[in-house]
């Protein structure tokens, strides 16, 4: 069922705004640590999903696995990413992130997130409306990527 047409635009507004505020401060903080969006999708993967293959970095980033494995290569080596054998299959090498590269996740989503701090102050009212409702949202939305991850399945 789909939601109302005012909920629809209404979600469409903050993601609009919040997207828009919250890339551009991600961005320069990337720049200013030398890494790209690419390093930050793959260090979101890892960080939401637990430990992923080469073959899915290069699918969720849609480029070839040898490109795939160049951006995991320099994480690596850098120390941000690990490479371990899959307990199931040992011809697996399964990545995650370091002490130092869940770190720097933490750190890139400070800085995603750092603007809404500078927020002009909202009534206790309208905070505990808000609270509700994005709670409420991210529930349904949670619900929907474990739909669609089945389905993937």
């Amino acid at each position: 069922m789909p939601i109302p047409k005012a909920l629809a635009q209404a979600v469409t507004q903050w993601v609009d705004v919040f997207m828009f505020r919250s890339v551009q401060d991600l961005m320069q903080f990337l720049r200013e640590n030398d890494l790209s969006m690419a390093h930050y999708v793959i260090f979101m993967q890892l960080h939401k999903l637990g430990p992923s293959g080469v073959t899915e970095i290069a699918r969720l980033l849609a480029v070839s696995r040898p490109a795939a494995s160049q951006m995991v290569d320099r994480l690596v080596a850098q120390g941000w990413l690990a490479r371990a054998e899959d307990r199931r299959d040992r011809r697996f090498t399964r990545l995650t992130l370091t002490p130092a590269g869940t770190a720097m996740t933490l750190r890139c989503i400070a800085a995603r997130t750092r603007w809404l701090n500078n927020l002009p102050a909202l009534t206790v009212e309208q905070q505990t409306i808000i609270c509700d409702g994005l709670q409420a949202l991210t529930e349904a939305a949670t619900t929907l990527m474990g739909r669609e991850q089945e389905l993937n399945e």
